[in-house]
């Protein structure tokens, strides 16, 4: 049983609106858990060459100032399923290695035209409509 937090009438479980005060109900399912994702061919291999080009710049120690931060970042951002900006494949290409930068700007998994294209192209979420049966209670309430 659950109870409504505006009046705290007793409520069925599956009731969406309180039947006494004709609030909505909150629904008490749990959050999602974030969940990793698996890197695709493409990102997977654009992460080995920043490696080796990390192993390699260790020559000469000052690029390791710019080179392990921006491979650890890109992990991390592509293990959350977090979009990995065009400035940061573009100074990866610069600063990190070209092959890695390319692979960067060529996968289409991380595109973030792409992500925003598909959320602008979702339907609206419908909003709740109170049932007939919900009025008549509303109405027997006030009275």
């Amino acid at each position: 049983m659950k109870y409504c937090t505006k009046c705290g009438a007793e409520l069925m479980d599956e009731a969406v609106v309180c039947p006494k005060c004709g609030c909505a109900v909150e629904s008490s399912k749990p959050a999602p858990a974030q969940t990793e994702r698996k890197m695709t061919g493409l990102q997977t291999a654009a992460f080995v060459f920043m490696i080796l080009s990390t192993i390699v710049s260790a020559i000469a120690i000052i690029p390791l100032a710019w080179c392990i931060p921006m491979t650890v970042s890109y992990s991390k951002k592509i293990k959350n399923g977090e979009p990995v900006s065009v400035g940061f494949k573009v100074c990866t290409l610069l600063f990190v290695s070209i092959i890695s930068g390319i692979l960067m700007l060529v996968d289409s998994d991380n595109c973030q035209f792409k992500k925003r294209y598909q959320k602008s192209n979702q339907p609206q979420k419908k909003q709740l409509t109170i049932s007939h049966e919900t009025k008549k209670i509303r109405k027997k309430s006030k009275k």
